[in-house]
């Protein structure tokens, strides 16, 4: 596989001038789901369409964080519209069906009109993006697609829980991988939230081993909720030397994800992928299972926490699909 990846500016330079770009976003209450539409538009794709998709939590979603939530995102639309990037929003469901998806995917008809896709997964819930990336790298239609993400600032994350009231294990839409589920080897990326994994791991308790990736971040702190998250996975498992069953690879690499399940998978009787971790390692889950059709799972929160990130920092593209060939062909 060749992934070109880079920062947004370098990725621009190289790939994006003088293109006609479609650029899908998530209008959400973080600071930096606005980052990468703002640079995209101020490094000259100003004749860019921007479409943008508002989710909503289930009604019954506890805590509910509705009021705050939407004043946030008020005040993301105010700074958008204020650089002239306006347009109003296609509202979708946190738990919409694949059938529901499938219907939004149709609904971005300036996706298949442009030469260019930008997906910025920043703040997507992985069930809509990684959803939206397989529809985009199967479809003929859709010949280039770039998918952009930008890191939270120096703070990171609130220090609380990110989200809450995680529902139980089930496949994301559209990688329901093969029925009943044959994999031997199930691969966690690790992040800062157990959620519901419990469920998941007794799914796959009596498999053959399970393998973990985690991530290499940039402070202490990080490095601790994370190690906290790794000793909650391993409580009671089987395995007596951990260490042989984990990689740690850097936050921003989704190419070398790609390319360790890639190398796993010659040893074992299929994968199964539970994207828990950061955005960048589930952009390289989604890949492996768009080609290989494995299954993705998630115990996806109901809720997410207002505070979630703090600020923003680098933002990242990556060249996933190019002249109509994704990058995993090539």
């Amino acid at each position: 596989m060749r992934l070109p990846w880079g920062s947004l500016s370098e990725i621009w330079s190289l790939f994006l001038v003088n293109s006609e770009i479609c650029f899908i976003g998530c209008l959400s209450f973080e600071e930096r789901c606005r980052v990468a539409p703002l640079l995209v538009h101020a490094l000259g794709g100003r004749n860019a369409v921007f479409e943008f998709i508002q989710i909503r939590d289930p009604d019954d979603a506890f805590p509910n964080y509705s009021d705050i939530i939407e004043s946030k995102i008020a005040t993301n639309i105010e700074t958008l519209s204020a650089k002239c990037i306006t347009h109003d929003p296609f509202v979708a469901d946190l738990l919409a069906s694949e059938d529901d998806l499938l219907d939004l995917v149709d609904q971005t008809t300036d996706a298949k009109r442009r030469k260019t896709v930008v997906l910025d997964i920043t703040s997507f819930p992985k069930r809509f993006f990684c959803f939206f990336l397989k529809r985009f790298l199967l479809e003929d239609a859709f010949r280039n697609v770039v998918v952009t993400y930008t890191e939270p600032g120096p703070d990171g994350h609130t220090q609380g829980h990110l989200a809450y009231d995680p529902l139980p294990c089930d496949h994301l839409p559209g990688f329901a991988g093969p029925l009943p589920p044959e994999a031997d080897h199930l691969v966690i990326s690790v992040g800062f939230e157990t959620l519901n994994i419990n469920s998941l791991l007794e799914v796959y308790r009596d498999r053959k081993q399970t393998k973990l990736i985690c991530a290499f971040p940039p402070d202490r702190g990080a490095v601790r909720r994370q190690w906290n998250t790794l000793r909650q996975i391993t409580s009671g498992r089987t395995e007596t030397n951990i260490r042989s069953h984990m990689e740690v690879m850097a936050l921003w690499d989704a190419e070398l994800v790609y390319l360790t399940l890639d190398r796993w998978s010659r040893s074992a009787n299929g994968l199964a992928l539970a994207p828990f971790g950061p955005k960048q390692h589930s952009l390289g889950m989604t890949l492996f299972a768009i080609e290989t059709d494995c299954g993705l799972y998630y115990t996806q929160p109901k809720s997410y926490d207002p505070e979630y990130s703090k600020g923003s920092g680098n933002s990242w593209a990556y060249v996933v699909k190019w002249d109509g060939l994704p990058c995993y062909r090539r």
